[in-house]
């Protein structure tokens, strides 16, 4: 019976040892197939990134740095600059990404997927190396308010689903990633604002010991705040580069003083059919003032920040 029993525990140990070495095989072919990392890129090496929009097909989005700033080439062939926060959000995006599941082994289900010729795709440069070409397809929603992208690298077959909603950031025009900022900066730096306006409808609004004033009189501090706060963080993404109208004689001009006794202006010129804004924060780009009456958030009159009678 002992020789019996040895004969059973040797029987099962060899199947055992048989079903390790399969499981074994199996997870190395496995890990040969699934990729645990997508995205390896020395962020701090990264020269240029290329993107190739599927909106746009047959052109490219080209961001590059020059002299230690990112610029972007416009259909136009203007060169602009490009703010160092978007440039650092795409990096982001893209080395966060992590292979959730595999979701194709093959191109069968490229179409579905939309991860062939037609998608956008994105290359990334360290100094003439490509050290990343994704191509971004799918995206699907998924409860609770996750959102996820189906990609593949270019030079591979298979597709993994990835989170984030990648085609928001990446299929864009190359206006997209332009400087849209007009004014940025602390307000509570600001210690003087002078509204010039036509005729005699022109004020200003002086901060002291905490309380703004105008002409003696003390400002309604919340509408103040409120103001500027908007203002401080004031962008607009429609562009115009070939003004219509004369930009020498400005029609209202808002000027803001610092405390460190430096300041900048913001400028529109035209009529309300037409206005066409600058800024001497964003010296490259005009902006239209006319759309959704973007210039009212900058031109107030000095009515909307006195104190209400009792």
């Amino acid at each position: 019976m002992s020789n019996i029993s040895t004969k059973k525990l040797a029987l099962i140990f060899s199947v055992l040892a048989i079903v390790v070495l399969l499981i074994f095989i199996f997870d190395s072919g496995q890990d040969r197939t699934f990729r645990d990392k997508l995205v390896e890129i020395d962020t701090a090496a990264v020269s240029q990134i290329v993107i190739y929009p599927k909106s746009q097909p047959g052109t490219d989005v080209t961001l590059f740095k020059e002299e230690g700033d990112w610029k972007v080439r416009l259909e136009s062939g203007k060169v602009v600059n490009v703010p160092k926060t978007k440039i650092d959000n795409l990096i982001q995006q893209l080395i966060s990404l992590k292979p959730i599941r595999l979701t194709a082994k093959s191109k069968d289900k490229w179409e579905e997927l939309q991860v062939g010729e037609s998608a956008t795709r994105v290359e990334v440069y360290e100094d003439s190396d490509c050290t990343l070409d994704l191509v971004i397809g799918k995206f699907s929603f998924q409860q609770p308010r996750s959102m996820f992208t189906n990609v593949r690298l270019a030079d591979e077959t298979n597709v993994y689903l990835v989170e984030g909603f990648l085609d928001m950031t990446f299929n864009q025009k190359a206006e997209a990633f332009r400087n849209s900022n007009l004014i940025s900066g602390n307000y509570n730096d600001w210690n003087r604002l002078a509204f010039d306006y036509p005729a005699d409808s022109s004020f200003q609004m002086i901060k002291l010991n905490n309380k703004w004033y105008s002409s003696d009189i003390e400002l309604d501090s919340a509408k103040v705040e409120n103001y500027l706060r908007q203002l401080s963080r004031l962008t607009n993404n429609n562009y115009i580069d070939q003004p219509e109208i004369p930009v020498n004689n400005p029609t209202m001009k808002l000027t803001v003083s610092r405390t460190d006794n430096s300041l900048f202006t913001v400028q529109a010129f035209g009529d309300t059919s037409n206005y066409v804004i600058s800024s001497s924060l964003n010296t490259e780009s005009y902006f239209d003032g006319k759309k959704n009456d973007f210039y009212k958030k900058i031109y107030k009159g000095i009515g909307e920040f006195l104190q209400k009678e009792d």
